[in-house]
């Protein structure tokens, strides 16, 4: 097991209810963070939420102390919008 998640170079993570619930991170959430940065890891929050645009969740996040940057977030708007873009 531990071989095959060695092996992810990207983990996506849904947000309310995996890595935080309401405004609390859960106990294992920084944790997760941290080894992912010491195994050069990326991680990217995926949300189907579309009543909040990225940067909303990116200070959501980082009020909670969790350093991120506004492309780890992605959310259905963006995609939506990736996709009209794209086939439109």
């Amino acid at each position: 097991m531990m071989d095959k998640l060695l092996s992810i170079d990207t983990f996506l993570l849904d947000l309310d209810g995996t890595f935080y619930l309401g405004d609390q991170l859960y106990p294992w959430s920084l944790s997760f963070v941290d080894a992912c940065e010491k195994l050069g890891k990326r991680f990217i929050f995926v949300t189907n939420n579309s009543s909040k645009n990225g940067d909303y969740y990116v200070e959501k996040i980082r009020k909670m102390g969790v350093t991120i940057t506004e492309d780890q977030v992605f959310t259905s708007g963006q995609a939506t919008v990736f996709y009209l873009k794209k086939y439109d």
